[in-house]
């Protein structure tokens, strides 16, 4: 009899070689769900899991008044576990995972994880510059700046406006 632990990390192994091998083939449908995740300045800078983590650590906090580099970085450490400055593929899965805890709500474990690991692959493949299989920290905000999207930089313009206007 075989580890049930075991030939389930070996479908999830084998399934994702075989996706690999087939880029077109999707994990799961991915209607209403944002495959920028990592990317999107808005899922992870309003994420709400973000305040309730860095309470014990910094206390009280009032996102509203932080900048979005701050939340980056608070978003960035947060998910470094072993405090490397470096994010592994797992950290990356489990920051994708934080940011889209509803949305990821309505599918399977097995479409969840898949879809997940397409996504911290993507990241990886996009982000990783020195291909060491880590995002370091200048490579994350890096990959922030490039791929910013206009809504956000938008969003950050009004935001800046309403704070130098109100002061």
């Amino acid at each position: 009899m075989q580890c049930p632990v075991a030939l389930c990390l070996f479908f999830f192994t084998f399934d994702h070689l075989a996706m690999c091998s087939n880029p077109s083939r999707s994990a799961v449908p991915k209607e209403g769900i944002p495959m920028d995740a990592f990317h999107n300045r808005s899922v992870i800078t309003n994420h709400h899991h973000l305040e309730e983590e860095l309470k014990p650590h910094l206390g009280k906090l009032d996102l509203e008044k932080m900048s979005e580099q701050e939340l980056e970085f608070y978003y960035f450490t947060l998910h470094d576990f072993d405090k490397n400055m470096q994010l592994d593929g797992l950290e990356i899965m489990t920051a994708l995972e934080d940011s889209l805890e509803d949305t990821l709500a309505s599918l399977t474990t097995e479409e969840t994880m898949k879809l997940l690991i397409e996504m911290t692959d993507e990241v990886l493949e996009k982000d990783d510059v020195d291909r060491d299989g880590y995002l370091a920290y200048f490579e994350y905000v890096h990959s922030q700046n490039r791929t910013a999207s206009p809504t956000s930089i938008l969003d950050k313009s009004a935001k800046e406006k309403a704070s130098t206007q109100q002061g």
